[in-house]
């Protein structure tokens, strides 16, 4: 049996407009791109599970620069698409429930965006150990790690990445005779 789509799918379908379906492939290809290429750069981050102290990080990053450059350099690219995949998450979400979409995704963009500076942390971790491990890098990196400022950074990526999704993921968790009324 052959199936056809009735006049008005057609007319939908060509109505769409050129920019939008840019908008909706760049949307898609960040919503699938974004979380591989976090997931690609945390696999590949040398300087995990290393608790001897803070010169075995810098140890770690010289004696594997290809891959922890690779590792700043995927961190680059994911942290530019992320906040793009949560507003088209956003977006996708926007209809069924606006207010949830919009407090989600803002939460989710926020706390993504500051993925760049922990990109920057892992970039100067990656200097630090080319250079060699000295003392005074070593109070460096730990100054720089452990002040207020990267603390604050560090609250806001986690409360954004984790509850971002879980409000954007509300609607869609709820029984579906809940949502047949909206």
């Amino acid at each position: 049996m052959i199936m056809s789509n009735t006049q008005s799918e057609q007319v939908t379908a060509a109505a769409v407009p050129a920019y939008r379906k840019v908008q909706h492939t760049f949307f898609a290809a960040c919503i699938v791109l974004g979380p591989l290429l976090a997931v690609v750069g945390f696999a590949i981050n040398s300087t995990l599970g290393v608790t001897v102290g803070h010169d075995a990080i810098a140890a770690s990053v010289a004696a594997n620069d290809g891959a922890d450059l690779f590792h700043v350099l995927v961190g680059v690219v994911g942290s530019v698409l992320m906040p793009f995949a949560f507003l088209g998450m956003a977006l996708l979400a926007m209809r069924g429930a606006p207010w949830l979409a919009t407090i989600g995704g803002a939460i989710g963009m926020v706390g993504w965006i500051t993925m760049a500076v922990f990109i920057g942390q892992d970039s100067l971790t990656y200097e630090m150990g080319q250079l060699g491990s000295s003392a005074q890098f070593v109070a460096l990196w730990d100054q720089f790690n452990n002040n207020a400022v990267m603390s604050a950074y560090l609250y806001i990526f986690i409360i954004g990445h984790l509850l971002g999704p879980i409000i954007l993921g509300i609607r869609w968790a709820a029984p579906a005779s809940s949502r047949s009324g909206q």
